[in-house]
């Protein structure tokens, strides 16, 4: 059947498919196949496109691609509301959400939309050490309804320093 059509679409029209007149009207016939034109084979090519061989027609890794990239982006926006939502969340010693310190070192999202979160303090000394993971917790289930679970873990590898704190941080505090 592909062969066919293939012939159809490449056939050039003759002065028998197309004729003009003088009163500027045009007449059409009807197509039919040369020798070379092979349509024997219509009924045998049917079931070109059957179940089991549809994989075939089918690039199965464009699709897994396009399922991935959808997940991602999905992820992303999930992600997304999470940031949102840790920027909520101030260091009461200085006047900069803990997000854009760079006290967020890990956000890791599961399929069942668990979230664990590593993150450090400015000094391991911080007298709210104990309270900060707890604020990011709950600035995160209140703030991000598709979220199952949140645990946050302080960690204290790398060490926290001013270079980690984004441009905005820096300016705010006026080290730019």
């Amino acid at each position: 059947m592909m062969k066919v059509l293939r012939n159809i679409l490449n056939h050039k029209p003759s002065s028998m498919d197309i004729n003009s007149t003088s009163d500027k009207k045009q007449t059409y016939t009807s197509w039919t196949p040369t020798e070379t034109e092979d349509i024997s084979n219509i009924e045998n090519n049917t079931n070109e496109y059957n179940d089991d061989n549809l994989e075939e027609k089918i690039n199965l890794d464009e699709v897994n691609e396009f399922k991935e990239k959808k997940s991602e982006s999905e992820g992303t926006k999930l992600e997304t509301k999470i940031i949102d939502a840790i920027r909520l969340v101030y260091d009461p010693e200085i006047p900069v959400n803990i997000y854009e310190l760079g006290l967020i070192y890990d956000i890791d999202i599961s399929e069942k939309n668990d979230v664990n979160i590593q993150m450090t303090l400015t000094a391991p000394g911080c007298p709210v050490a104990g309270d900060m993971p707890h604020w990011v917790s709950a600035a995160i289930e209140s703030n991000v309804d598709e979220i199952s679970e949140v645990n946050v873990e302080i960690v204290w590898e790398p060490p926290w320093s001013t270079e980690m704190m984004s441009e905005a941080a820096k300016l705010e505090l006026g080290y730019l």
